[in-house]
């Protein structure tokens, strides 16, 4: 994806020493105990650092060694979904969510969304410097997995900075704004300061998807299709420090647990994880990186998941050992694209406009190398064919009820789809050519020009040319479309391919989360492709 991995390497290591390295002698956090009213779920003990620990409670006692003197806990449901924090003490309009090692919690009410002491603390096993706005006893970051609006204090709570309860590790929007942290123009490492890449960064990605396998909901689009869609062409990325051995706990996510939907690649007899990964037989399957970086590996998964089997709350627990020691990181899922960038229309030099009939079929034209899109030079001087196109932004799923009783989404209940706003949009035209090989294939800028309002020309990788979307996430509507003017010939020439009459070109749109050019290794994204003949 042109995405540069060695970028922050120096602020990588200096984590990866931090996380991994053995504690001294002694130092080992005395552990924290307690009993669920129900039974079932993963209790997870996290330090302001992102250091996690966790147990399985299957009968409702707990006892876990912390990472740190002080933590907040927090519940994983047996779906894998995150449950949420456990609250140590209050009841008002602020709560206490801090724990410190040696804590006897005694009973632990589970509850919608949150879990809290039935009984009183000792005040030696609460940090009180550990607290969280909350509303009636509830924390405000509750129920919709810490998006929601909460502003940062100037004197902020360790590891939360929006003081909303899901730590800054696990909250899908920790500075309190309403907007995705993976959608952020200024994306900042969770779990340090001293490195741009984020050290556990689940992505979601899906394509190349094409013409005749389109799936957007303003394209018309079925829900069965979406359905399936999503297994075919949908899996997740990870970017995780290096390690002697990295295994994932998915808990019961259908897609990486034992007898789930995941595979190694979308290659449907392609091996099953995490039963192909599994040498220790502890359920938990050992990552096969890659891309291997000086300190980091990165790791694909193809879910094979359904939009209702993988989404938002998603919460993963990376399990790392080096020289025989064990610590883990946990990361939630904030987002998965259910659906790709969709082309609507399109008008070429003669100025002749094609309107897409969806769905298409699977020898129609634009679905395959050999039947393209017509695309008519016209009466210009130069010899490029210039194409301008108006697509559908692509959807995900609403993050929780919240976001749909929150604007800018009036009318949204918990079935509407979200078209996603302010992604990064670029354009590739490569369909197997050896020039491509290593290459993303990107368009340069000079190739693309807009004069759609929402639509700033910028990228944020030097490898390649785009435009950062400026509308906001929005119920879907088949009006919210967005237009640019691709020059086909001039993205080809850059790889010296030539698109001389009767050839057929694929092109590749494009739509990532914001791309930094800060070295993150984890870029959601989702690609359709269309054919195009030179007439």
């Amino acid at each position: 994806m042109g995405i540069k991995a060695g970028a922050g390497l120096l602020g990588m290591a200096t984590f990866v020493m931090y996380v991994l390295g053995a504690s001294p002698a002694g130092a080992s956090p005395r552990p924290i105990t307690g009993k669920l009213t129900t039974p079932g779920y993963t209790v997870i003990a996290l330090a302001a650092s992102g250091k996690a620990t966790s147990v399985r409670d299957r009968r409702g006692a707990f006892r876990l060694r912390p990472p740190a003197d002080t933590v907040t806990l927090h519940l994983r449901g047996a779906d894998g979904v995150y449950a949420g924090p456990l609250v140590v003490r209050g009841r008002g309009g602020r709560v206490v969510v801090g724990a410190r090692a040696g804590a006897r919690l005694g009973t632990v009410e589970v509850l919608d969304g949150y879990s809290r002491t039935r009984g009183r603390v000792r005040r030696r096993s609460v940090d009180a410097r550990r607290w969280a706005r909350a509303q009636r006893g509830v924390p405000v970051g509750a129920r919709n997995f810490g998006r929601v609006r909460s502003r940062r204090k100037h004197r902020p709570v360790p590891g939360d900075r929006d003081v909303d309860g899901v730590p800054d590790r696990i909250d899908i929007d920790d500075d309190g704004d309403l907007v995705l942290d993976r959608l952020e123009r200024q994306r900042r490492s969770r779990a340090s300061q001293l490195t741009p890449r984020d050290p556990f960064d689940l992505a979601s990605n899906l394509g190349a998807v094409p013409l005749s396998r389109t799936a957007n909901v303003n394209a018309g689009s079925t829900p069965g299709e979406i359905d399936s869609v999503l297994p075919d062409f949908g899996w997740i990325a990870m970017s995780v420090p290096d390690a002697d051995l990295v295994e994932i706990d998915c808990g019961g996510l259908t897609y990486c647990s034992i007898g789930g939907t995941g595979r190694t690649t979308n290659v449907p007899t392609e091996r099953k994880f995490p039963e192909c990964c599994d040498p220790d037989g502890d359920g938990y399957g050992t990552l096969q990186p890659t891309v291997v970086g000086p300190d980091f590996r990165s790791f694909h998964l193809a879910h094979n998941a359904t939009p209702s089997q993988i989404g938002t709350g998603d919460t993963l627990i990376l399990r790392l050992t080096n020289g025989g020691q064990e610590t883990q990181l946990s990361d939630t899922q904030q987002f998965i694209f259910a659906t790709v960038p969709a082309l609507a229309s399109y008008v070429d030099e003669a100025g002749s406009q094609t309107t897409i009939a969806y769905p298409v079929p699977e020898d129609g034209p634009g679905s395959q190398p050999d039947n393209g899109l017509p695309l008519v030079d016209g009466p210009d001087a130069d010899r490029d064919v210039e194409v301008t196109v108006t697509l559908w932004r692509p959807q995900r799923r609403p993050t929780s009820e919240q976001e749909c009783a929150q604007p800018p989404a009036p009318g949204c209940v918990a079935t509407t789809w979200i078209d996603v706003g302010g992604l990064d949009y670029a354009v590739a035209t490569r369909e197997g050519v050896e020039k491509f090989e290593g290459s993303s294939g990107w368009c340069e800028q000079g190739a693309l020009r807009s004069d759609d309002p929402d639509m700033r020309p910028g990228f944020g990788d030097p490898e390649g040319g785009g435009f950062r979307d400026l509308a906001p996430a929005r119920p879907s509507s088949p009006a919210n479309t967005f237009t640019y003017t691709v020059n086909v010939t001039r993205c080809l020439a850059r790889f010296d391919v030539d698109f001389p009459r009767g050839a057929t070109r694929g092109v590749r749109f494009q739509a990532f989360s914001p791309v930094t050019g800060e070295g993150t290794a984890g870029v959601d994204n989702t690609t359709s492709e269309v054919f195009f003949t030179r007439r």
